[in-house]
């Protein structure tokens, strides 16, 4: 039944693997691959077309610009997800520092990503550090600040 269905036991029935190092991560994986591959074969043309037809009613032309993905099966945890955040900040950093992109140009990318937790900051909203810069950097509570207050 599951053959037939392309469907993996531990989806269609539940069934967990059994054995040393066992496991079905590799069967969920072409299960979604699979997956993927039918909407694509299946459903991208006719929902292209669908879309083209509701903007020609709604604007007289469809619009080039939009378009549609197909939503991901697999999910990822929140460790990869900050595993993922972290790379991209890091990627950032040395880019800034290497002169190749703008922090500005970082903040945008932050902001245009659906999946980061910034995604909702102003880009046009940055930060004034000169100040900070030129005083030197001090910890809250740190004995500099304490010093600094007497």
């Amino acid at each position: 039944m599951a053959s037939v269905s392309h469907i993996p036991l531990v989806k269609l029935l539940g069934v967990q693997p059994a054995g040393l190092n066992a496991s079905s991560e590799g069967e969920i994986q072409v299960f979604y691959d699979y997956v993927h591959s039918f909407q694509e074969h299946l459903f991208r043309q006719p929902i292209h077309r669908l879309l083209g037809l509701v903007m020609t009613s709604l604007w007289g032309e469809p619009d080039p610009g939009i378009d549609f993905e197909f939503e991901k099966l697999e999910e990822t945890n929140e460790k990869e997800a900050a595993e993922v955040e972290k790379t991209k900040a890091e990627r950032d950093v040395i880019l800034i520092d290497a002169g190749v992109i703008s922090p500005e140009e970082s903040r945008q990318r932050v902001a245009g990503d659906p999946d980061s937790d910034f995604s909702s900051i102003d880009v046009e909203d940055m930060p004034d550090l000169l100040e900070e810069e030129d005083d030197g950097l001090v910890v809250k509570g740190s004995s500099e600040e304490r010093d600094e207050a007497a």
